[in-house]
């Protein structure tokens, strides 16, 4: 089993977002794995009493579809299912209809020379009220896994969002970890995504799902200008 919690926060131009998630992962057999998660999210504009609050649960589901050693190939599910936004403004209080971000994905990993890297292809669906979005995602990641206290990890992606028009936004993210003990671990990260962060397939997709009402640069300047985020996360893995 394997437990954890993440706080990711950001300030951009005046703009600050806030999100604790926590998450537990379970495994079944040697092949099947189930996780669920819940995540709580504040987004505050430059005027500090406009903000826009939400939360949401998600569950997943991995299974190995190859197993060759060195190289693997998985399956991953994963539903997250928002609670209704709400947007506390000067115009008044605005609340918009809970989303619904349904996301499958293949991981590819391979370890060779003290790193394993991971190629993933993702396809999102989003629901919110009468608005839907669809979003593919390739992205690649490296992860030092040498013999050490310390690890590194290096991920970069590309998103093609689909909602009215086609856009397509890059994430690029680097981490570094290390063990406090007792089966505790710290991560420390930096997320940055140059043309904003896509609707969906991201781990702030409990926040960038509500873009599809236009809420308002609250939510939508997270998408439409340059933006990213630091985090930390507590793990312990029995």
């Amino acid at each position: 089993m394997r437990v954890s919690t993440t706080w990711r926060a950001a300030e951009v131009e005046g703009r600050t977002l806030w999100v604790s998630e926590q998450s537990v992962a379970l495994r079944i057999d040697s092949r099947t794995e189930l996780q669920v998660g819940w995540q709580k999210v504040v987004a505050k504009g430059r005027v500090r009493t406009n903000r826009f609050s939400t939360s949401a649960r998600w569950f997943g589901a991995e299974y190995l579809l190859r197993d060759e050693g060195n190289r693997q190939l998985a399956l991953s599910l994963r539903r997250l299912e928002g609670e209704e936004g709400v947007a506390d403004v000067a115009e008044g209080l605005f609340t918009y209809v809970a989303p619904r971000v349904d996301t499958v994905s293949l991981l590819s990993t391979r370890y060779a020379r003290g790193w394993t890297t991971g190629y993933r292809l993702s396809y999102s669906r989003t629901h919110a009220g009468t608005e839907s979005a669809d979003t593919v995602g390739l992205s690649v990641s490296a992860v030092s896994t040498r013999a050490t206290r310390w690890q590194v990890q290096l991920d970069g992606g590309i998103y093609a969002d689909r909602h009215r028009d086609t856009t397509y936004r890059p994430v690029l993210s680097g981490a570094i970890s290390f063990p406090l003990g007792h089966g505790l671990r710290a991560q420390f990260g930096a997320t940055f995504a140059p043309s904003g962060f896509p609707v969906a397939g991201t781990p702030i997709e409990g926040l960038t799902a509500f873009v599809l009402y236009r809420p308002g640069s609250l939510v939508e300047s997270w998408r439409d200008r340059p933006a990213g985020y630091l985090s930390l996360q507590l793990g312990m893995e029995r």
